[in-house]
Order: C-alpha cells, then structure tokens, then sequence
C-alpha cells in the first residue's frame, strides 16, 4: 500500500507459518518520498516489498515450503426474512433462500413477516395417519376434521377418499381442512 503523496508505503504477507509487514516512511510525518527509491517513488510493491522478501527468506531459511490447509466449510441453505435477515418460516412471504456457512445460519425467526399462501398437499390415498404427518411436515398448523364415510372395500378403511379443500388449492397456515376417510366395519 502507499498513501498520498508517497508518504508512507507498506507491504504485508504470510506464509502457512509467518505473517510480517514492512513500513517505510518518515518518522516526521507527511515527508514525501517521491525520489527514494532510485529517483522514483517510494511505493509498498518497491522497497518494503524488497525488505519484506529478504526478511521472510532469512526467518524462514531452509523450512521446506508448504501449502495453505483450508478446511472446505460445509454450507446450508435456508429461507430468510429479507427484510429483518431472520429466518422466515414456511408461510412468510418475500423469504429468500440464502447460502450459510453451517453454524452461521441466523437462529432466530422472525415475527414479523407477512403471512402468504401455500398450495394444500394431496392428501387422497394416504392412510389418516400419514395424511397428518405430511400436513405437520409442511407446517400446517391446523388439525384436519375428519369425517367417516362407510366403504364396502376394507382395503379403503383409514385411507383419505376425499379432501377439503382440494390438492393444489392455496390456504393460511390455519385455515381449515376436512378430510373424509373410509371406515369400514371390519378393518382395524
């Protein structure tokens, strides 16, 4: 680096296991070296980067040289708020997703999003049971009515035949869901 009108120049570098930097200027502060250096400017890639050089050779002498050992970081990725850069749950509209090194995610999610919509997953041909755990997976906040329908097919016992409102219909995280599901006298 050089400041303004050559008066103070540095150099910094490191190796794997030495880190030095090199000033020149003048102790009187604001003396311009415009003329030091062979009649030219001092500048930091000129004689604090010469004196950086022969010190690292000297310091280091025969050490074998080495590469740089970076640990690769392991990213995630997860949906933020991106007003407030908190996370944003499943129903915050205007989340975006965004890269983190893991470990460095934001931990805290926000309160104050709006709420947006989301498509209701289909839910017809799964049992009861799996019918909630997947409306529970995507964070539905709701608890499903059930209605019974008496089937003649003990295969279609448990088993969602119809729901309310349909697959792919956009709902609020509370809105109700009524799902009708076979009941057949002889299955469990």
């Amino acid at each position: 680096g050089t400041t303004e009108e050559y008066r103070d120049a540095w150099f910094v570098g490191y190796t794997p296991d030495l880190v030095a930097a090199v000033w020149v200027g003048h102790v009187s502060a604001g003396v311009s070296m415009k003329t030091e250096n062979g009649g030219g400017p001092v500048t930091g890639g000129s004689l604090p980067a010469a004196a950086w050089s022969r010190f690292m050779t000297a310091a280091l002498g025969d050490s074998p040289a080495k590469d740089f050992e970076l640990e690769k970081p392991e990213y995630v990725t997860v949906h933020i708020d991106a007003e407030s850069g908190l996370l944003a749950g499943p129903w915050c509209a205007g989340s975006v997703a965004a890269k983190f090194v893991k470990g460095k995610e934001p931990r805290e999610t926000t309160t104050t999003c709006v709420e947006r919509d989301r498509p209701v997953p289909e839910l017809v041909g799964l049992t009861i049971d799996e019918a909630r755990a997947l409306l529970e997976e995507q964070s539905f906040e709701v608890t499903p009515k059930v209605e019974d329908q008496l089937v003649t097919d003990p295969e279609q016992g448990g088993v969602v035949l119809r729901q309310q409102p349909a697959a792919g219909e956009r709902v609020f995280r509370d809105d109700p869901i009524t799902l009708v599901v076979g009941d057949h006298p002889f299955s469990d």
